[in-house]
């Protein structure tokens, strides 16, 4: 087993960012870069009182972080681990093609690979900060199945979904936060 490596969730332990291929790059910067409009599927946050007890408050985030109602509603869709980007569009009266262009537009991103992004840095959460089963994990990420969780694990950071917990999991980071 390879030795720890500092935790950056933005970079794959090879160093090299997690970014998805793209087939179209836009010609300015993008007007909300992924890690400053991600939010963490966690609603508590884990605090000690006067004796050492640990007590459970709500987590302060931004559930709204675009300003854009219907871009923060598709965060907010995917946050709750839903995995098919058509029955949200559908309810809204648009094509998934304009969801993911919206979607460019705003990330710089490719519509299918900025869910599976979210999704994964879903995952990544509840790897480091629960002990929930990899098929649970898999399940409120979004990401489905145990087997796509570890295909995915493979294929974005070569290595397992276990291994990716012991990698980036801190010391007393289990159970910081709550769902």
């Amino acid at each position: 087993m390879q030795g720890k490596v500092p935790f950056n969730r933005w970079h794959r332990p090879d160093g090299l960012p997690v970014t998805p291929h793209r087939h179209h790059q836009l010609s300015v910067e993008p007007q909300f870069p992924l890690e400053q409009i991600y939010f963490m599927p966690f609603r508590y946050v884990r605090s000690f009182n006067e004796e050492g007890e640990a007590v459970y408050q709500p987590l302060e985030r931004n559930t709204r972080p675009t300003g854009i109602d219907i871009f923060d509603q598709y965060l907010n869709y995917l946050s709750a681990g839903n995995n098919s980007p058509e029955p949200f569009a559908k309810k809204r009266g648009i094509e998934v093609s304009e969801l993911f262009a919206m979607v460019f537009i705003l990330t710089g991103i490719m519509g299918c690979d900025f869910a599976l992004m979210w999704r994964t840095l879903q995952a990544d959460d509840l790897l480091r900060f629960t002990n929930l089963k990899l098929s649970e994990v898999a399940r409120r990420s979004g990401i489905g199945t145990g087997q796509n969780l570890y295909y995915t694990y493979m294929r974005d950071h070569h290595c397992t979904p276990s291994e990716r917990r012991r990698q980036i999991r801190q010391k007393g980071d289990a159970g910081r936060y709550a769902l």
